[in-house]
């Protein structure tokens, strides 16, 4: 049906109260039939590659995550001993071991330990915040100080540091959280 027709099948569903719905189902369809057959082996190949595209992803999401290898716990272990070689750690184990020289109650030594880690997690905080001046700065650049992706790598380094310091195996809980947000709805069910 060409589009003369097409147009004269509009008119005539909408003055004799045949279902325009239909018509417009049935002229697209035969539009595209007839587009498909000029187009032959291309539009094959174009299906073919979709489907291929289609069966990938849905593999994909089926799949669960198995991304490391033991590098990134590995990395966090080789970067505090790197850290803890700089200093970093040295007020809070002289801290927790004049605590415990003396006797002082496990409260007192666990939320010393907790202030200190929470210092931790604000300094890694001040980093996302330095990241976020470069970007305003427009500062891009690798392996220059100061732009947005040194203080992304900075960001990384003190997360991994925290994670060796405290044992976290960080590649079994990014795994896991990864196939647990496959489950979740859209945005997690926030608007943000």
């Amino acid at each position: 049906m060409d589009c003369c027709n097409f147009s004269f099948a509009l008119w005539w569903g909408n003055n004799y109260g045949v279902n325009v719905d239909f018509i417009n189902y049935y002229n697209k369809k035969h539009i595209f039939n007839e587009w498909k057959k000029r187009k032959g082996k291309w539009w094959e190949r174009a299906n073919h590659n979709l489907e291929q595209k289609e069966k990938k992803e849905e593999k994909i999401n089926k799949k669960e995550l198995i991304m490391f290898d033991g590098r990134l716990n590995e990395f966090c272990k080789i970067n505090n001993v790197n850290v803890r070689a700089k200093g970093f750690w040295d007020d809070m184990h002289n801290s927790i071991k004049h605590l415990e020289e003396n006797k002082a109650g496990e409260t007192l030594i666990s939320a010393t330990k907790n202030a200190f880690i929470s210092q931790k997690l604000d300094l890694i905080h001040s980093e996302l915040g330095e990241a976020t001046e470069a970007m305003r700065k427009q500062k891009y650049g690798l392996e220059k100080k100061d732009t947005f992706e040194d203080e992304i790598a900075d960001v990384m380094i003190r997360l991994c540091d925290l994670c060796g310091e405290l044992g976290i195996d960080i590649e079994k809980q990014i795994e896991w959280k990864f196939n647990h947000n496959k489950t979740r709805e859209n945005k997690h069910g926030k608007s943000f």
